[in-house]
């Protein structure tokens, strides 16, 4: 198939208008609250979901990756603005596998269209793909950071420990101490009712980090077995031509 088929452009066009809808009415929906975090996250929504089609020079994304695209950009939106972080068990991690996969997708895609599809460029495509993802993650990480410590968010989000390890708390040079076993904390005479002290954002970077490299391992995966046939992209092919697919 050389291009898209009336009824793929029909699938397409429904899901971004639904989309660019839903992103908008939430945008109207939480401008008049001045809820100014998620009303500005709405309005980048509404940016972002036009991406997978400035992505398309010349070819076209496969409808798989076109919608998972689509719901990667929703993601964030719905799990601050619509608290899907906290109503939906795991939708974190859910968006990082699925960042981690689609993000190596791309970077294989990079490295294809650098050194062609010999197949002396396989492991270099999946090896640059892997680090491409990496390094998107880390990025990320860089900017919950900039966001909790300039805005006073909670971009990346505090655990519950109950127990320390720290050479801060040694009792001489070099030697490590602490609590192994904590359950209350207080703070200027006031108790947190949390059983435990509160780690402000450690796991959850490390955490985050981990899963996003699963998901660009298993898209490695993928790409290796399938001998880099990914079929992410389809080029659009000239009247009379032979279709190609990358």
């Amino acid at each position: 198939m050389n291009s898209l088929t009336n009824q793929e452009r029909k699938i397409r066009l429904g899901l971004l208008a639904a989309s660019e809808a839903f992103a908008l009415f939430s945008t109207i929906f939480f401008l008049p609250g001045r809820e100014w975090t998620r009303t500005a996250l709405a309005a980048v929504t509404v940016l972002l979901l036009l991406l997978p089609e400035a992505a398309e020079r010349g070819r076209r994304l496969s409808m798989p990756f076109y919608v998972l695209c689509l719901f990667y950009a929703l993601g964030a939106m719905l799990g601050h603005s619509y608290k899907l972080y906290y109503k939906i068990l795991r939708w974190d991690e859910l968006l990082h596998l699925l960042g981690g996969f689609l993000f190596a997708l791309v970077g294989f895609e990079i490295a294809r269209s650098i050194t062609g599809s010999g197949r002396d460029s396989l492991w270099f495509s999946a090896l640059f793909g892997l680090c491409f993802s990496m390094a998107i993650a880390l990025v990320w990480e860089f900017f919950e950071y900039g966001m909790d410590t300039f805005f006073g968010m909670d971009m990346q989000n505090d655990t519950v420990v109950h127990s320390i390890v720290s050479y801060q708390l040694g009792t001489e040079l070099g030697v490590t101490g602490g609590f192994p076993a904590i359950h209350q904390v207080v703070i200027d005479g006031t108790p947190l009712a949390l059983e435990g002290y509160l780690d402000v954002g450690l796991h959850d970077t490390m955490a985050d980090s981990l899963v996003e490299t699963l998901g660009a391992v298993l898209a490695v995966i993928c790409y290796v077995a399938g001998k880099g046939e990914t079929a992410l992209f389809r080029r659009e092919a000239e009247p009379g031509a032979a279709s190609l697919c990358v």
